[in-house]
């Protein structure tokens, strides 16, 4: 499974107990029904990720859309990294680089690391593609090579790569890189050759809202929030002006 629940035991009595309090701040026992329950702890749950383990930077330009998208875990899938290519047939992408550093992420390509790995090719064959190893002592960075010519519009590839964060935002709700971690702050540029020579640069976004998602449902309780809620409720009956 992609997605895995840890402390949902610890969870149950704690939302039991934020929902004790709801009812004492609204009135007491059968003051709150429990859709009005729920829908105050859903409603009050704090923004988060809505696109878990996906996100994707789309730059464009006259010559066209260049679009990278991560899913997954790196080490699940050899197209953790999809590279897409919409736009004029007189051009083609001579290189991508991806710029992990403000977002925490080292790709790792050294001798003594796991070898990065070519998947899913459409348009375009593996062999027409180089990952350049990183040197020195940034590894913040990683660029793809491209046989001159050859990724044009319509073509796509996809590859993995080991990476590590420093991010502690990223590590602290993931653990480990996922692809949502290139959402704090990852980009990349493309370089575009022939009839109309470009650069295309763009950020990988998060879709950032609140509302139901596969990983946690409506995310965390928000426990002052709910109880602020379930208070105003009270406030706002006309039964509590006459003493309910």
């Amino acid at each position: 499974s992609l997605y895995s629940f840890i402390g949902t035991s610890a969870a149950a009595p704690h939302v039991a107990g934020v929902a004790a309090l709801m009812l004492q701040a609204a009135g007491g026992p059968g003051s709150l029904d429990g859709p009005t329950v729920d829908g105050i702890l859903q409603e009050t749950a704090p923004p988060r990720d809505l696109d878990p383990l996906y996100s994707n930077a789309t730059g464009a330009s006259a010559s066209g859309y260049v679009s990278v998208t991560a899913l997954g875990r790196a080490y699940d899938l050899n197209n953790f990294l999809t590279i897409s290519y919409v736009g004029s047939s007189k051009n083609s992408i001579d290189s991508l680089t991806l710029d992990g550093s403000k977002a925490g992420l080292t790709f790792l390509t050294q001798v003594a690391d796991p070898t990065p790995t070519v998947g899913d090719t459409i348009g375009i064959k593996p062999g027409d593609l180089e990952i350049l190893p990183n040197t020195g002592t940034d590894q913040t960075k990683l660029t793809l090579k491209f046989k001159p010519g050859t990724f044009v519009a319509g073509a796509s590839v996809g590859f993995t790569v080991t990476l590590r964060t420093s991010n502690l935002a990223a590590l602290y709700y993931e653990q480990s890189p996922t692809a949502d971690t290139f959402g704090f702050g990852a980009t990349f540029t493309a370089r575009l050759s022939g009839t109309y020579p470009d650069t295309i640069t763009a950020g990988f976004q998060n879709q950032m809202g609140t509302g139901y998602n596969p990983a946690d449902g409506y995310g965390l309780v928000d426990a002052y929030g709910a109880v602020q809620a379930a208070l105003g409720l009270k406030k706002a009956s006309p039964l509590a002006a006459v003493g309910r």
